[in-house]
Order: structure tokens, then sequence, then C-alpha cells
């Protein structure tokens, strides 16, 4: 057991295994990291991954939108004209929920088959257009980067109401995440966030999803951003032999300057 504090609570918790599209479509972006800094991590083998996009084994894919999103999203308060920034992304059906909400999305992805499939579920036929380092793909409303998320700037991104992080801080290894966080905070201006996380059990630090605290996404984030622990939910298994987990949907809010 562990205690977590929550909205002023101390509520035990049993950590369980965090097994979702994230953790899987995210591989790709940590073997990336790997072989950038030259960090001695285990990772998910990019072929073995990509084989299974190839094979359209995808049991980890959501066919529904995101609950804690769905319950959380207003607490953004964001204008309907808003642009929300989807850290790697894979195909999530979250982006047609945001967009059906009158925003638009800019996203960026490694694995082009999601991005493909992505947007054969939307039934749209993105223009697609190469920008530096990135292949763009662009339909109304929506623009995807294929590419490495640390090769993104500011000035190719455009300007951001939000970002929904879908749990992408937990797919890195801890090298990586202060690495990320730090330039998802410069190319978003520290804009309003969404984040999840989950508690995982049995933790493996070799792969991914990785336990982030609260400790620790403080440490991130806590200079420029109140936090607030909006949501929380388990949710059930999704691969045999792995128990359940709980996921924690926090609010982050930029502090006045």
């Amino acid at each position: 057991m562990h205690s977590f504090l929550v909205d002023g609570k101390t509520q035990d918790i049993v950590l369980r295994f965090f097994i979702n599209d994230i953790s899987f479509r995210l591989c790709v972006f940590q073997k990336s990291i790997g072989l950038r800094t030259g960090i001695g991590i285990a990772i998910m083998d990019f072929d073995y991954w990509h084989s299974h996009w190839v094979k359209n084994e995808i049991r980890f894919h959501q066919g529904t939108p995101n609950q804690s999103l769905v319950a959380c999203f207003k607490r953004l308060n964001l204008d309907p004209s808003a642009r929300v920034f989807v850290p790697l992304c894979g195909k999530t059906r979250d982006i047609a929920w945001i967009l059906d909400k009158g925003c638009s999305v800019v996203a960026v992805e490694y694995e082009r088959i999601a991005i493909d499939q992505l947007f054969d579920e939307l039934a749209v036929k993105p223009v697609v257009t190469d920008v530096g380092a990135f292949k763009h793909y662009s339909a109304e409303g929506l623009d995807v980067y294929c590419g490495d998320f640390f090769d993104l700037t500011s000035e190719l991104l455009g300007s951001i109401d939000a970002t929904y992080d879908r749990a992408a801080i937990v797919a890195l290894p801890l090298e990586a995440r202060s690495r990320y966080a730090t330039h998802l905070k410069r190319l978003t201006k520290c804009a309003p966030q969404l984040v999840q996380t989950a508690a995982v059990y049995p933790a493996n630090p070799q792969k991914p999803p990785f336990e982030v605290s609260l400790t620790e996404l403080r440490s991130h984030y806590g200079n420029d951003y109140g936090l607030t622990c909006v949501d929380q939910r388990e949710t059930p298994v999704l691969k045999e032999g792995y128990v359940d987990y709980r996921i924690y949907c926090w609010l982050l809010v930029p502090k006045a300057r």
C-alpha cells in the first residue's frame, strides 16, 4: 500500500499496472530519447511495436473517448475556438471528441501508420507536406506532425491554448521526463494542461508505464503551475496476467506572473 494525498485527504492506493494506448504508442518516442541522449535505458523495441501496427494488433487502443477527458475538459475553461496540443497522439479517439467541441487540434506522433489510421477513422483526407524534419498532415481544424517531439519548435507549432497530455509523461523513463516537461512548457508558453498519470503495479523500471508521483509532477511543473487532481478512476485490465490500475487526471493552471 502507498499513501497518496488527493484533495486534502490521504488515501491508501494499491499500485496498479498501467496498460493502455499511451504506453504502446510512445515506445518509439522512448527509443528516440535513448538514442539522442545516450541514456542507458531498457526500452521497447521499435520493430516489435511497429509490427503490431502493421498487423493491426492494437488491443491497447481505446475505441471511445477517455472518460477523464470527457469529465474534466471543461475545467480548462477554453473558448470554443481554442487550439489544443496533443503530444504523442497515436490515433486516439480523443482528438475527434475535442474537435467535436469546436476546438482545433495540433498533435505530434512518430508512427506514420497511427497517423494514417487516425485520419482514416476521421473519414478525412489530409494534405501532406514536408515541413523541416516533419511530415505535416493538415485538415480542417487538425494539424498532425509526424516526427520527433523534440524537433518541434514553438514557431512551427504556433499558438497553443491548452495541452492534453494523455499520460504521455508516464511513458518516459525518469531521465527523459524532465526534458520532456521543459520542452513542452517552452513550446506552449506554459499553457494550461490536463495531464494523466497512473499508480501502477507491479512497477517496472525497465519499461512503461512509469509511475510519476505527485512529488515528481510538482518538480517538473510546480514552479509554473498550480496542480489539482480533478479526477481519478480505476480502469479494467487489458491483458491477462496484469492487475488493473488507477488513473489520475491533473489540472495544471499557470501561475500569475
